[in-house]
């Protein structure tokens, strides 16, 4: 089972390997900060924060931070969310 997890964590990463970041962008990253996708994003060139879906769902988090990523990736979470187009619509104002 362990095995299966590792290939899955694998494709997970590989999917924003290919991404041509710019270099010392600010990203914010929807999910836990030892995820193998916020791992890999840590080894590029950028301004990583990383915040689980609770807090970035969270109003006044969302406040504090408007207008303060160039990017936000979020492999699964906002389907999670209560109300996805919700949240994604609150996220989009970070950018």
């Amino acid at each position: 089972m362990q095995e299966v997890e590792e290939i899955i964590e694998d494709i997970q990463s590989g999917v924003i390997i290919w991404y041509d970041f710019r270099r010392g962008a600010r990203l914010l990253y929807i999910g836990a900060p030892e995820h193998p996708v916020a791992r890999a994003l840590k080894a590029r060139e950028l301004v990583l924060t990383c915040a689980d879906l609770e807090m970035a769902s969270d109003a006044a988090w969302q406040g504090m931070h408007q207008n303060s990523f160039d990017y936000i990736v979020s492999l699964a979470d906002a389907e999670r969310a209560a109300s996805p187009i919700v949240s994604l619509c609150a996220w989009k104002k970070l950018l």
